[in-house]
């Protein structure tokens, strides 16, 4: 306010303020409101978040995991056209398993409200370019040259009857009781 301004000019300034000062305080408070609504959800979210590591679970765990896990790779896999670059024994590196399992929740929580970061979809597809380069490329090489089992990613169904040891021959049908998957 100025010294020039008369009673009334700064009464209409003073009124001006307490509006703005109003419509702030309301978003505010919707902002706090969201808040708690997020903080009441917050312990469903984070039971739902944990995760057991893959060496830690039984292995009729790991089986349904790795049942769960087949169809979202297969997706990825065909999505980012990677079929020439995956193993058909993706499933039989923990490292990789673990990975994988990982980029499958940040995927999942991506098309969630809380994934309110518009650079976390970015962030997901590098962390997955990353983990094709880093990660895939080193197992890819070793398995294709190594494993007389080993195949490239061509059937989700043989795979992931493997991964299950649902199909004949599955290899985790044929996995000592407490070997890993």
């Amino acid at each position: 306010m100025k010294k020039s301004q008369t009673i009334k000019e700064q009464l209409t300034d003073v009124k001006r303020w307490i509006t703005r000062l109003e419509h702030r305080w309301a978003e505010t408070a919707e902002a706090v409101d969201e808040l708690r609504k997020r903080l009441d959800n917050l312990p469903a979210v984070v039971a739902a978040a944990a995760i057991v590591p893959w060496h830690a679970l039984e292995q009729s765990d790991r089986r349904s995991e790795a049942a769960n896990l087949a169809p979202w790779v297969t997706w990825l896999v065909n999505a980012y056209d990677l079929s020439d670059r995956w193993p058909g024994c993706w499933f039989q590196h923990e490292g990789l398993v673990e990975t994988l399992r990982a980029l499958r929740r940040w995927h999942a929580a991506l098309t969630t409200e809380l994934a309110a970061d518009p650079k976390a979809a970015t962030n997901w597809h590098d962390a997955l370019f990353r983990t094709v380069d880093k990660n895939l490329q080193p197992v890819t090489h070793r398995c294709l040259t190594s494993h007389r089992e080993s195949e490239p990613f061509v059937s989700t169904v043989r795979w992931a009857d493997k991964a299950t040891g649902s199909g004949a021959g599955g290899i985790a049908s044929d996995l000592p009781s407490g070997s890993s998957l």
